[in-house]
């Protein structure tokens, strides 16, 4: 898999300072991707597999992002893994759009994981295309 091209990244900020772990939001997106979104799935699945000995699939499903009016098809992929003897939960929303694959996630400490925050992220998500037009 080649490296993203466009990486977004939002961090909380420390608890304390015996904070071991920063929960967060990254957005990434990679160009040329022409195969289907469940082949993306997959690759991705399996890189995951490979690069992290305790990566376990929590549940994988087909989901819609509803951005405005547009809806877009995407594909959860929820993970759990251990870091150093920090367990995290990771909730992986990937799309393609023209050609490019993105991938919305949003990962904290096993117990701090939200799923309001996740929702929020999935119902406010957009494209714009031509943001100058969307901003008039």
């Amino acid at each position: 898999m080649k490296e993203s091209d466009v990486w977004v990244q939002f961090i909380s900020p420390l608890e304390s300072s015996s904070d071991r772990y920063r929960e967060g939001v990254n957005i990434s997106s990679w160009a040329g991707f022409p195969q289907s979104l469940p082949a993306c799935v997959e690759l991705i699945t399996n890189t995951l597999k490979q690069k992290i000995p305790s990566f376990g699939v929590m549940w994988s499903e087909p989901t819609t992002l509803s951005g405005g009016i547009i809806v877009y098809e995407a594909h959860e992929l929820h993970f759990s893994m251990n870091a150093d003897n920090l367990f995290t939960e990771v909730n992986n929303i990937m799309m393609t759009h023209k050609g490019r694959l993105y991938i919305i996630e949003y990962h904290a400490e096993l117990g701090k994981y939200y799923d309001q925050i996740s929702d929020q992220i999935k119902s406010s998500f957009r494209f714009y295309d031509n943001l100058d037009a969307h901003e008039k």
